[in-house]
């Protein structure tokens, strides 16, 4: 009986065997079959396959370029130009998100508009000469006059407003309201405050509360959690 039962055994390891090797042939011949099905069906209805991972980094691309006093505007930098309603102008790619964080705004009760968006270069001269020709006039030599101007504007080619993504913002309540509104949220829509108070030594720049620079959601809310400004944000990257 021991014998009967081991060529038992060995008759069910082969068959076993042999089906699987069946199955295997079957997939084989019709994985061709279903390569082409799936390939007809993508073709037939258009598919888009799109990579999340992608179309950060292209946002990257534009929406974290760094213009500062150390480096000025790419000369060969564009963009498509939108106007607004009040005639300010804005790169049309980060209309979007300012028009949500608008409506949303006005929906607490915080009417914003910008006060002042794109500027080309002969604009950005005339005022920085304006403050320059305001400083001399208080009676600070040249070279206090520039220091002091720097502060506040700057030099023609090293201005955000040059970029189409900085936006200076206003609104109808008290700067107060405005400004902690903005605080509070504006990250949620890829906006930054670009030159807050405490971070003046590294940007070069006073206090400006009402300054505001679009560098992308994913980008703004890492640099509000990890309490960044753009050049630090961008050299922790490097």
């Amino acid at each position: 009986m021991a014998k009967r039962k081991k060529k038992k055994n060995i008759f069910g390891t082969v068959l076993h065997i042999l089906c699987l090797l069946l199955c295997i042939g079957i997939l084989t011949a019709l994985a061709p079959m279903v390569i082409t099905l799936l390939a007809n069906i993508n073709e037939t209805y258009d598919i888009p396959v799109i990579s999340q991972t992608s179309a950060e980094n292209t946002e990257e691309d534009w929406a974290l370029l760094l213009v500062n006093y150390d480096h000025p505007l790419p000369s060969d930098y564009s963009f498509e130009i939108l106007t607004l309603s009040n005639n300010e102008e804005i790169d049309e790619r980060i209309y979007p998100a300012l028009q949500n964080m608008f409506d949303d705004a006005r929906n607490d009760g915080i009417n914003l508009f910008v006060r002042s968006g794109y500027r080309d270069k002969e604009e950005q001269e005339i005022i920085f000469q304006n403050k320059f020709n305001e400083c001399m006039d208080e009676g600070m030599n040249e070279e206090e006059a520039y220091q002091e101007t720097l502060r506040w504007v700057a030099e023609p080619g090293k201005s955000e407003h040059e970029t189409g993504l900085a936006v200076d913002i206003n609104s109808e309540v008290s700067a107060e309201d405005t400004y902690n509104w903005l605080i509070s949220n504006s990250y949620k829509y890829g906006f930054i405050q670009r030159y807050a108070e405490e971070k003046s030594a590294v940007t070069k720049v006073y206090n400006e509360p009402w300054h505001y620079r679009y560098v992308g959601i994913k980008a703004a809310k890492e640099m509000v959690r990890d309490d960044l400004c753009l050049e630090e944000y961008l050299e922790n990257k490097s």
